[in-house]
């Protein structure tokens, strides 16, 4: 399993694909659907299918770079500092 996903990366990485595509949906659908293949086969069909296919990959990484966008802008990632500064007031000294 741990080399599927090291095939998975590396191929991410060969299309250029940016590591924060992670996040999104259509990126997550398709690693689960491609480490849940049963063959190596099936994984390389699936891969060749993304290959082929410019428009689901540009998708997911306008998909992607929406969801970083908006999980870790300026607002976002200060108002989680400030929720983890309250938690840590909260506690026992």
């Amino acid at each position: 399993m741990l080399w599927t996903i090291f095939v998975i990366l590396l191929v991410m990485w060969l299309l250029g694909f940016s590591f924060h595509v992670a996040g999104s949906l259509i990126h997550l659908l398709l690693v689960i659907a491609l480490i849940a293949t049963p063959t190596a086969v099936t994984n390389a069909e699936a891969i060749a299918a993304l290959l082929d296919n410019p428009t689901q990959r540009a998708e997911m990484g306008r998909a992607g770079r929406r969801r970083v966008e908006h999980l870790y802008s300026l607002g976002a990632t200060a108002d989680s500092v400030a929720d983890l500064y309250r938690t840590i007031a909260r506690m026992p000294a």
